[in-house]
């Protein structure tokens, strides 16, 4: 990945200057076009869309995986790998920029290849700008083009399988929850009638009551209750939202049984409608897990201070950056 790192990053920064170059000349043989400090003023502009940009998903990738709309493209990975990748990006689109603004001042070099009306010496800069940008549909295949550019950074900058992975060491790793028996009374009203402070600590492992425990203990320290809770990520994020509805047909079910003083939510479950709710609450967790994880890779710095975060939060911490 550091080769092709180096390699792509070296591609892209001689097209760009191959682009500044092309547009320098292009500007200097028309003295009709607008002055120099309008491009400055563009390329500013360009600079901060592009990091924007970047953290935002396509269309196309929020269809293909509905866990996406869970939270901006920078939650799904290091900061480091997104900051590279994010910078690659701006390279491209100020590239893209450069071209533009040279073909728009002499149309003849593009010639066959691109034909675009309404544009002169005069505002090639800002042209160029809105077709780089998207603001206008001048140039409808440089908006797909950006899309693919955007798409393939995202999968380079390991978006969003960093978070994904994340979230399955975390799976592996959650029976070993140092609990916080501060916390664990605190979590108990959230539980429910029927669970008590020794239903977090004790009892099988693959019992409801203990599935259910676990994940009360993890969303009340992701999510504290005093906060808002889940509603307060709800508002920003369609998929927490979603996860939110979910988890309140999953606490029905669970109170239910309790209410019911069903023995089983205390044993490994056999039945069909046991094994069902076990499974529900088996993909509460791991939804849950990946929540826990584009929090913690959205607001550190470095994976030593992810570890940080995960064992000072929730008592445990990942092994391996992955």
């Amino acid at each position: 990945m550091s080769a092709m790192f180096v390699v792509v990053s070296a591609l892209l920064l001689n097209l760009l200057w191959t682009g500044v170059v092309f547009a320098r000349d292009a500007v200097s043989a028309s003295p009709e076009g607008a002055p120099w400090w309008l491009y400055g003023v563009a390329v500013i502009f360009l600079i901060f869309f592009a990091f924007l940009q970047f953290n935002r998903w396509t269309d196309r990738e929020l269809k293909a995986d509905d866990i996406l709309s869970a939270a901006p493209p920078k939650h799904f990975t290091s900061f480091y790998r997104f900051s590279a990748m994010s910078t690659l990006y701006c390279f491209c689109l100020l590239a893209f920029y450069a071209v533009l603004v040279a073909i728009f001042l002499h149309p003849a070099w593009g010639e066959g290849y691109l034909k675009v009306s309404g544009v002169s010496a005069g505002n090639a800069w800002f042209a160029a700008l809105f077709a780089v940008t998207g603001l206008s549909s001048v140039l409808p295949p440089l908006t797909t083009i950006e899309f693919i550019v955007r798409e393939t950074l995202h999968r380079w900058a390991f978006v969003p399988m960093k978070a994904k992975a994340l979230a399955s060491q975390i799976s592996e790793y959650a029976i070993k929850f140092d609990l916080d028996s501060r916390h664990v009374d605190k979590s108990v009203p959230h539980a429910g009638p029927g669970f008590t402070g020794a239903d977090f600590v004790s009892g099988s492992l693959d019992s409801i009551a203990h599935k259910w425990c676990r994940l009360i203990y993890l969303l009340t320290k992701f999510a504290p209750p005093a906060g808002g809770g889940l509603q307060q990520w709800a508002s920003n994020s369609p998929y927490v939202s979603k996860y939110a509805e979910k988890f309140q047909k999953l606490h029905k079910r669970v109170q239910d049984m309790a209410i019911a003083n069903d023995g089983t939510l205390w044993e490994s479950p056999i039945s069909t409608r046991g094994l069902d709710l076990a499974d529900s609450l088996d993909q509460s967790l791991h939804d849950l897990y990946l929540l826990m994880s584009c929090q913690a890779l959205g607001s550190k710095y470095s994976w030593a201070k992810v570890q940080n975060h995960f064992k000072g939060v929730y008592g445990n911490k990942p092994v391996s950056a992955g």
